[in-house]
């Protein structure tokens, strides 16, 4: 009775909700890390280091998130994907113990403090690029459309978790402290993936013992997860290339990607600076930042399990990713005129909570419209590559004396209209409100037929 209402709720089909737990727990538990170590960062950063350095960590972040990607792809083709997200558990752990014992031995140089933001933006963007190739090993494309939605929600509940722990410890303890109970979370998390690993080759050893041999081989090579077509790294970004070169969807998925990015660092600036005169110590922030995170993040659960399948269905996807753009660019004019508290709230709302709660899971699915031997590829290519590029300039844009929040309008204005793009040479089925804009205007359903005919 509660599975069906369950089902009912968050759009899943009968099986669906037993298969995709283990994978909500440990999204759960990673962002529950990576939410306290959030908070962690920044309020650190602002209050040790200075908002105003920024710009400077923006692009040591992007350097080393290009060296990161370029690691990733030599190791995609020989690891399976599991390995690859053991060591990326153990990387984010390790890092901030890094950083944790670099403030130790200088406690006077400020610089130190900024390990912690490098460190927690590298972790969620390998979690975040990695967990849609782990989690394709278990599920197909149609199971992945009702699925990820549920597992990103586990990611939320955990972002909420961790604002609350931030909020409560701060109280008690020096913020600098909490790197053990982040730690702490990042070995429960390596547990629960390690079931995953282990109840995934149980259950296939299940289901072959009751097939002939031949129906074992191939069960046994459909299980096996497709990997990257070539074999050696500079082939694997030839093999990118000429995905892009052969791929409008790709090349205005890119386009968006880099608008995008831009607008994120802008909107992080703004509101950093804005925290950082506004709060007397670390301390204050640091529970400031817990409590907001816990109701912006609960927000976003909501948005998530209620809205984003419903949006999907309804308007598709195209549209359901308009709909974040036009938010953006909304918050981005918004931030023209002189920030307040709740100006700095919404911004970072927008920028982080909304982003993973409504844009990731979407950008997600457009991705899964490739091929399933493509889409690693295409995710390398937008995460690994472009991130690290619009991180650049975005650094190079903050440092360059231009009013940052006629800047960020401008991004924000490029994302809409490159937004448009996508919905011309984005695959998927007519929602029953394209197909009510299309009776309305028959030219919008002709364009986009003959584009996608081009296409194919």
């Amino acid at each position: 009775m509660i599975r069906a209402w369950l089902n009912k709720i968050l759009f899943l089909e009968e099986t669906d909700l037993s298969r995709a737990l283990p994978f909500f727990l440990f999204y759960l538990l990673l962002f529950t890390m990576l939410s306290l170590g959030d908070g962690m960062s920044i309020t650190l950063f602002v209050k040790r280091v200075g908002a105003d350095q920024l710009p400077n960590y923006y692009w040591i972040t992007a350097l080393l998130n290009f060296a990161l990607m370029l690691i990733y792809m030599a190791l995609a083709g020989v690891w399976s994907n599991a390995k690859l997200f053991h060591w990326i558990v153990f990387g984010s752990v390790f890092s901030f113990l890094v950083a944790w014992i670099t403030v130790m031995l200088y406690p006077n140089d400020v610089r130190a403090f900024g390990l912690f933001f490098i460190s927690r933006e590298l972790s969620f963007t390998l979690v975040t690029m990695h967990l849609g190739n782990f989690v394709q090993d278990y599920f197909s494309r149609s199971d992945l459309n009702r699925i990820l939605p549920f597992i990103f929600s586990g990611g939320r509940l955990g972002g909420i978790i961790g604002g609350s722990l931030l909020a409560l410890l701060s109280r008690c303890f020096p913020v600098l402290n909490l790197v053990w109970v982040y730690m702490g979370l990042g070995a429960l998390a390596w547990a629960v993936l390690v079931f995953i690993q282990q109840s995934h080759v149980l259950h296939t050893e299940a289901s072959l013992s009751l097939q002939s041999n031949t129906a074992q081989t191939n069960a046994a090579q459909n299980a096996r997860p497709e990997r990257l077509t070539a074999t050696t790294l500079p082939n694997r970004y030839l093999d990118i290339i000429r995905l892009l070169k052969s791929s409008a969807l790709l090349q205005w998925l890119t386009v968006t990607s880099l608008f995008f990015i831009v607008c994120r660092w802008v909107l992080n600036y703004q509101y950093s600076h804005f925290f950082e005169a506004h709060f007397a110590n670390e301390n204050q922030l640091a529970e400031f930042m817990g409590w907001y995170t816990s109701i912006a993040l609960t927000v976003a659960l909501v948005i998530q399990l209620t809205l984003v399948n419903r949006m999907v269905r309804y308007l598709g996807l195209s549209l359901t990713h308009a709909v974040y753009s036009l938010v953006l660019v909304l918050t981005m004019g918004m931030n023209v005129f002189p920030m307040t508290l709740n100006g700095a709230l919404f911004s970072r709302f927008v920028e982080t909570e909304l982003r993973n709660g409504l844009r990731n899971p979407i950008m997600m699915l457009m991705t899964n419209t490739f091929d399933r031997v493509m889409r690693p590829q295409a995710r390398a290519w937008l995460m690994g590559v472009i991130i690290p590029i619009a991180t650049l300039f975005s650094s190079l844009l903050l440092q360059g004396g231009y009013p940052v929040g006629w800047l960020g309008l401008t991004m924000g204005v490029g994302y809409v209209f490159a937004g448009v793009g996508i919905y011309f040479w984005l695959p998927e089925s007519p929602s029953p409100v394209w197909e009510w804009v299309t009776q309305k205007m028959p030219l919008l359903k002709k364009l986009k037929a003959e584009t996608l005919r081009n296409r194919s």
